[in-house]
């Protein structure tokens, strides 16, 4: 499957950290492609309702990438650290951990 949709590359609002794409690095092509499809409208519009951007402890947020996986960011001001990319079982995992 090839994924039509690029990373932007002037993000000045966002940016992605080394655990993030090592994370990233790890998914099926398919869930790759998918969130780049979500970045892109992230980059559109954060608070569009197939987003489900939402506040998890403190500043951390999370995205939703598909029916299966999440992406979590944290806000500083209006830059938004994208560091944690995965499956929805480690998602809930990870959010025990924060809490």
């Amino acid at each position: 499957m090839t994924c039509c949709v690029k990373w932007r590359t002037t993000l000045k609002r966002d940016a992605f950290d080394r655990r993030f794409w090592h994370d990233f690095n790890r998914l099926p092509a398919y869930v790759q492609c998918l969130a780049r499809e979500k970045f892109q409208l992230w980059l559109r519009d954060p608070f569009h309702p197939s987003m489900q951007f939402k506040p998890l402890v403190g500043n951390v947020w999370s995205v939703r990438i598909g029916d299966h996986y999440r992406a979590v960011a944290q806000k500083h001001g209006d830059l938004v650290v994208w560091f944690w990319i995965g499956t929805h079982e480690d998602y809930n995992n990870f959010v025990r951990q924060l809490r």
